[in-house]
């Protein structure tokens, strides 16, 4: 039976501490994650001054958990920045989307940049490597970035190496390639830019480690040709046997989307590329969650707080920025742009009441007026009455209880139920 203590106190802040009963899953299993490669033409401010190309591009876009992007020519960098918030405010809280975005590569004045945008919910980024070309051999050096999946896909760490090739340079370019990861982009690899000599030749053809997986009778770009430009390109035992190779295809927007020909050609003249990364096997999964949590009406001292989470979302935890948190802001759905939710969240927080008095003390330092005192002041009390928690002792035909996540805290307001919570919460896992 789940236990709960709910404690009224005179300002009108409310408590509860909780400690849930096992819940037994049975089947952890995923849905597959969907990856993309998509070359945007001339990606800009012109192409996201055009509402009906942008509406466009995030229909498309939100069809991947990792996406990675083309030909971004803007030099003031906003474009990609906006389309990224427009993703965002489109899909909602749950599936947002962070970016890696590499530097402005190119030899001539016409430069251009990669960018993954992929799902937080679900993948987090290890690390990003630009290919350091001290040959010169890249027009635009392919950029890469290690992932980790969250969840239960049969591979948890893989890399995406990014390129689009330069049409003089395709086999010099490609040459350069062999690299142990997932390969995506524009290689402009055939017709006259790469014959079928030249690519029978290339040593990432030849390797019968790697696999090319989007087929040669594939049409990747608007323009009804044979030329199979667009590619997907894996190696590694571990990650052939996550892939559907059957889903590697070519999506065409124009026909799902219904557009014509003029409109269609606005958005791109490459199609984007894709396949399906499959979950793991059914396994039983426990479940076994804590938590305390003090609750507030709003308080309008702090709304400018509120603001500045919002501003400095996607900034790493630093004391004197943010107080050590990861904060965050979710718009109005309905397109008039106010801020609807708030949120900071702190993981690594020791399990003693002091140091959660220290957390609080610092968030209330960064953003005042959105926790009142004696609300911090009943949380560490809670804490001083219930931590540490202890790991559930081990369940027949299940192994030890691991913390799935560290001692987390979590301050959320929400301006519309005008109210705010601050968590203390940890949950335990234990797989059969």
């Amino acid at each position: 039976m789940r236990f709960l203590l709910l404690l009224i106190t005179a300002c009108g802040a409310f408590a509860a501490v909780a400690r849930q009963p096992a819940v037994e899953l049975p089947e952890l299993s995923q849905a597959p994650i969907r990856i993309g490669s998509f070359n945007i033409q001339v990606f800009g401010v012109t192409k996201m001054s055009k509402p009906h190309v942008v509406n466009i591009l995030l229909k498309t876009l939100e069809r991947y958990d990792l996406v990675f992007i083309m030909e971004i020519r803007d030099a003031t960098g906003r474009a990609i920045v906006s389309l990224l918030d427009q993703l965002n405010n489109r899909v909602g809280a749950g599936r947002r989307y962070a970016m890696a975005i590499s530097d402005r590569l190119g030899r001539t004045s016409s430069k251009e940049q990669y960018a993954f945008f992929y799902r937080e919910s679900i993948f987090s980024l290890a690390g990003t490597y630009q290919y350091d070309d001290p040959q010169d051999l890249f027009e635009r050096p392919p950029y890469g970035a290690l992932f980790h999946v969250r969840g239960a896909l049969k591979v948890t760490t893989f890399g995406v190496l990014g390129l689009h090739t330069s049409p003089r340079d395709v086999v010099v370019e490609l040459e350069a390639l062999h690299s142990n990861v997932l390969i995506v982009g524009d290689f402009n690899a055939d017709c006259t830019y790469l014959n079928r000599r030249e690519k029978n030749e290339l040593q990432l053809v030849r390797d019968q480690s790697l696999t090319w997986l989007i087929n040669s009778c594939m049409e990747t770009t608007m323009v009804r040709t044979t030329c199979l430009y667009d590619h997907i390109v894996a190696t590694g035992s571990k990650l052939m046997t996550a892939i559907d190779v059957e889903s590697a295809d070519v999506f065409r927007f124009d026909s799902a989307f219904r557009l014509n020909n003029s409109v269609a050609e606005e958005v791109s003249d490459h199609y984007p590329v894709e396949l399906l990364i499959t979950g793991k096997n059914p396994a039983k999964l426990l479940w076994l969650g804590q938590s305390l949590e003090v609750s507030q009406s709003l308080d309008p001292a702090g709304l400018q707080s509120l603001h500045r989470m919002r501003e400095l979302e996607g900034r790493p935890p630093s004391p004197q920025l943010n107080g050590g948190f990861r904060t965050s802001g979710y718009l109005d759905s309905d397109g008039g742009g106010g801020l609807r939710l708030a949120t900071a969240v702190r993981d690594g927080v020791k399990a003693a009441a002091a140091d959660v008095g220290l957390a609080v003390s610092e968030f209330r330092a960064a953003f005042p007026g959105v926790l009142r005192p004696e609300t911090a002041a009943l949380l560490a009390e809670l804490a001083a009455r219930h931590l540490p928690w202890e790991s559930p002792p081990p369940l027949p035909g299940y192994g030890d209880s691991v913390a799935d996540n560290p001692l987390r805290l979590t301050i959320g307001c929400s301006l519309a139920e005008a109210e705010c919570t601050a968590r203390l919460s940890v949950v335990f896992r234990a797989v059969n």
